[in-house]
């Protein structure tokens, strides 16, 4: 992944978004990338001073769920139960990618390439939200649960959130000027063909699609600089 400002403020008129968690976070306006606590480690098992006592931590996206504390001399007994994320099987960014690469190939395939989806998936919002943008959410279509290669993939056909307010989000971060702002971006993709990406793949055509700008956005991420006119309005490769 190329280096990543991870304090750039999008000035975005957007106080509600709440894509709140250790890679998309927003309040103010702003929209930060914090890759750090990616992996799922954010399970509190810390031991309890006092004997036969529990704590309890929050799991990372897809975390799984109790881990055994055994703890000092004064904490005998106790046992901290970390709460999973609601993909149950996939914690953090290099589970996913494998599991993606490994179940979705061919004409299924959602990335161009595994170091593709390593970079892009920081870009993918944290949090347990079962039906929002998060990896989370798209840990729930891969193993142990039942794949579904597109609500897997980053448009998460609509199945994680708005693929266009997925697209127009990072879009407008990664690549400054490719859209005036977000309404702009998500009135224009409106207009777009198959715009849940329910047949979500990395295209071998070059149309005038959602799925031909969500593509190249996810390229940018591995080479910065190289592909933002592709996911523009005007792209000059989905045409």
């Amino acid at each position: 992944m190329g280096p990543v400002n991870r304090k750039t403020p999008l000035l975005l008129a957007l106080t509600t978004l709440a894509l709140v968690g250790c890679r998309l976070v927003t309040g103010t306006g702003d929209l930060v990338v914090d890759d750090g606590a990616a992996d799922g480690s954010a399970a509190d098992t810390s031991a309890s001073t006092t004997t036969g006592a529990a704590t309890t931590g929050a799991g990372g996206a897809g975390g799984q769920g109790s881990s055994a504390s055994t703890g000092g001399a004064s904490a005998t007994g106790s046992t901290s139960t970390g709460v999973g994320g609601a993909g149950g099987g996939v914690a953090n960014c290099s589970e996913y990618c494998a599991e993606l690469a490994s179940q979705c190939t061919g004409a299924e395939a959602q990335y161009d390439t595994g170091p593709n989806c390593a970079d892009y998936c920081p870009y993918l919002a944290d949090g347990s939200d079962p039906t929002a943008d998060t990896l989370a959410c798209r840990a729930k279509f891969l193993p142990p649960h039942a794949v579904d290669c597109q609500a897997a993939g980053p448009g998460g056909a609509s199945q994680c959130g708005d693929p266009c307010t997925n697209f127009c989000i990072r879009a407008i971060f990664i690549c400054p000027g490719s859209y005036v702002d977000l309404d702009a971006c998500t009135n224009f993709c409106a207009t777009l063909p198959d715009t849940d990406l329910g047949s979500y793949a990395a295209p071998s055509g070059l149309d005038d699609t959602l799925q031909c700008r969500l593509y190249y956005l996810t390229r940018e991420v591995s080479a910065p600089g190289v592909f933002c006119a592709s996911v523009r309005e005007d792209s000059n490769n989905c045409m």
